[in-house]
């Protein structure tokens, strides 16, 4: 049996197949369908089943995504990707792909993954971060994910940047312009927000009170 991992992005969607070794089959890379719940659903389904038409094998799924399921309600929070808060997200997934599958916030993924064989091998401790549609980072302790009391503890992009608005703690309006993930992500910079990146170390002091 193979193993299929998707990244859920906010830009793009792409879907990885590796064999019983870690190696390399077939990956496919599709634009997210932005503001698209269920466009989003049926675009991973089609990602698995193109991968286990390509290789002939049936596999189990594993799905990193922006922001995370709350502990509480298991529906989706903080994701930038705006359209899948508040839905059971993993629910639906699971349903369509008639399978259980396996939910990760994207950037604690690629922490562990940094901290397991990748730069941050043999660190006890490994902060990743990534720069995209949005901004998001996680963290490894010991290689295993520092995810803290609200699932969210490495997520610098949803850290409040003073001076630009008061931040509504309650809503935690998208719309608004002061959290980091605004300023942060490659978009952001491309648009000419560099002066923002003297803010990112106030994250250190919130992280872990997250």
């Amino acid at each position: 049996m193979i193993r299929i991992g998707v990244d859920l992005g906010g830009t793009k969607i792409e879907a990885l197949a590796l064999d019983q070794h870690g190696r390399e089959l077939k990956r496919k890379r599709v634009a997210t369908p932005k503001g698209d719940y269920h466009g989003t659903i049926r675009t991973i389904v089609e990602l698995v089943t193109f991968l286990e038409e390509k290789t002939g094998e049936k596999g189990t799924v594993g799905i990193g995504i922006p922001g995370t399921l709350s502990p509480k309600t298991g529906l989706v929070k903080k994701a930038n990707s705006t359209w899948l808060n508040g839905k059971p997200f993993n629910l639906d997934v699971m349903q369509a792909l008639s399978r259980e599958v396996r939910f990760a916030n994207d950037a604690n993924c690629l922490a562990v993954s940094e901290a397991v064989d990748g730069a941050g091998q043999g660190k006890q401790m490994v902060f990743a971060v990534i720069l995209g549609t949005g901004s998001g980072s996680g963290i490894a302790i010991n290689a295993k994910v520092h995810s803290g009391q609200h699932g969210i503890a490495g997520e610098w992009g949803h850290k409040y940047k003073p001076g630009f608005i008061k931040l509504d703690l309650k809503s935690w309006n998208f719309k608004k312009t002061g959290m980091l993930w605004q300023k942060g992500s490659s978009n952001a910079t491309n648009q000419g927000c560099h002066e923002d990146w003297q803010w990112l170390p106030i994250c250190w002091t919130l992280i872990f009170l997250s």
